[in-house]
């Protein structure tokens, strides 16, 4: 997720970002095992505030903390309440790539459409299916995850 120009970290760099890697991946097997049993919609639902709170977290991290009780940007409707524009800060302060802002803006879109789904909202049909193609194809440089993706999606579904 985060942008990083591989040739130029050196080796500790280089396994520490691959151990990184490593361990979210792990937790999003965790996550996955966690949500497995829930219908398609309270996945996404789940998954995106799931996102919503890392992106929450890494920007806390980096921002000098508020001395007050009520935050002037996360508390409701202040700037940073809304997924998108903690994705758009993020962006703009170079922590995530192009790449990876274009497939959490498409797993907001695919909320939004599993929201709006009257019933039996599913991510193997209808406009989720198409955003969930696209989002796989934005993701074709690791074939490993893609797969890996593909059987959470497509798991115990035919077709």
């Amino acid at each position: 997720m985060i942008e990083t120009n591989i040739s130029s970290l050196n080796e500790r760099e280089e396994k520490f970002a691959y151990r990184m890697s490593e361990r979210i991946l792990d937790e999003f097997k965790e996550f996955y095992v966690e949500y497995s049993k829930e219908s398609d919609k309270a996945a996404v639902i789940k998954g995106i505030e799931k996102l919503d709170n890392l992106l929450f977290q890494i920007l806390n991290k980096i921002l000098i903390p508020n001395p007050s009780q009520k935050d002037d940007l996360f508390d409701t409707d202040m700037p940073l309440s809304t997924f998108s524009s903690k994705i758009n800060l993020c962006y703009r302060l170079g922590i995530v790539d192009n790449l990876t802002t274009k497939s959490l803006n498409l797993m907001k879109k695919i909320k939004s459409d599993m929201i709006n789904e009257k019933a039996n909202a599913s991510l193997t049909a209808g406009a989720a299916a198409d955003r969930v193609r696209e989002l796989l194809s934005n993701l074709n440089y690791n074939q490993e995850l893609i797969e890996f993706v593909q059987y959470l999606i497509y798991r115990g579904k035919s077709g």
